[in-house]
């Protein structure tokens, strides 16, 4: 299912792709300013330049987190290009987390090309996302001549908090490798922390600098969690049945890497135990062959996982929608937000 969008802020008239560029070259802009040698990793991993030091075209990702804030407060009547900076922080913060997950994950290539660690070591690796996390906090003060004080205090908060969260989920993760049983809840907590935190925060920080009323706020955090849920599930599914050549990865990659995603967690819950105990056997192999990842392949249809997985997706795409029409925002105010999450929900990589 495939969905054109084309968000357009009558204000500036900017079309959601444009917002995307500016987000671009701010990034690009602020790293002008750092020492070019020290800081080179730094900006490879933020995808604005190539491993020989020359500009890239485009950034990778979709940087989805500083625009759902500059969207949040954008609802709010704000010029949407008047607190990028601002949003950057948030930007900085996933990127810094990508860097460490490669590291305790092993993974020698992001964005079809050799991860921090593989190229520095992985040494190296940690003090570069620690500065990349410290850059993220520097940004979000630089915010100080047009936010006030309690703002400024209120966002180091969310910002502190997500990061938090963040870890600990990602803490989870790890700890999930080595665990045998992984009920559907406990993997929700898990998602809503390691993935949901920093999206929760896009959100609410949106809101702080929008001036939210209180009820409105109490709806965006109930949204901004569903909006966690949403976003994860959908990754889950295109990790197993995702078209490679939409995502750059196999059909089945989740299973070749033995991740325990929601449908690999509800296809085990589900199984009878004839097809557990081959199920179980698969993914205690070191290392899972192609005619393997076929038969856990089977295994999701007949219990009917993606049908499952892709459900659960459209309730937290329709949670989000119903909570965003409850505030008191109108439909034109909130029009991008539901283009986005639409295009969230049917994204193809």
């Amino acid at each position: 299912m495939k969905c054109p969008i084309v968000i357009l802020f009558k204000k500036r008239g900017i079309l959601i792709n444009e917002l995307t560029k500016l987000i671009d070259t701010d990034i690009r802009n602020q790293f002008q300013l750092y020492e070019k040698e020290l800081y080179f990793p730094i900006q490879y991993a933020l995808g604005i330049k190539n491993l020989d030091n020359s500009e890239t075209k485009n950034r990778p990702g979709k940087s989805i987190r500083p625009l759902i804030c500059i969207l949040i407060y954008t609802a709010a009547s704000i010029d949407p290009t008047k607190f990028i900076e601002t949003s950057l922080s948030l930007e900085y913060i996933h990127n810094y987390s990508l860097i460490h997950d490669d590291i305790q994950d092993n993974d020698e290539f992001r964005h079809n090309k050799p991860t921090i660690w593989k190229i520095w070591g992985k040494d190296k690796a940690l003090i570069i996302g620690n500065m990349l996390n410290n850059i993220a906090y520097i940004q979000m003060t630089n915010g100080e001549k047009i936010l006030s004080k309690k703002q400024i205090t209120d966002i180091s908060q969310v910002l502190n908090q997500a990061t938090l969260e963040m870890i600990e989920g990602q803490y989870l993760d790890i700890h999930f490798e080595t665990k045998k049983t992984i009920s559907e809840k406990e993997y929700l907590n898990m998602i809503s922390k390691k993935t949901g935190a920093l999206l929760q925060a896009s959100v609410i920080i949106g809101s702080i600098i929008g001036n939210y009323n209180y009820k409105d706020v109490s709806i965006l955090k109930k949204f901004s969690e569903s909006l966690g849920y949403l976003f994860q599930i959908t990754d889950d599914v295109l990790g197993i049945w995702g078209d490679s050549s939409k995502t750059g990865k196999p059909v089945g990659s989740d299973i070749i890497n033995k991740k325990k995603s929601l449908p690999i967690i509800h296809c085990k819950n589900t199984l009878n135990a004839k097809d557990l105990i081959l199920f179980n056997k698969i993914y205690s192999a070191d290392k899972i062959k192609h005619s393997d990842v076929q038969i856990i392949l089977n295994l999701l249809d007949k219990t009917s996982t993606q049908k499952y997985t892709q459900s659960l997706a459209m309730t937290y795409y329709k949670s989000c929608i119903e909570l965003l029409n409850s505030t008191s925002l109108n439909h034109k105010k909130t029009i991008h937000l539901k283009l986005l999450l639409e295009k969230l929900v049917s994204r193809e990589k």
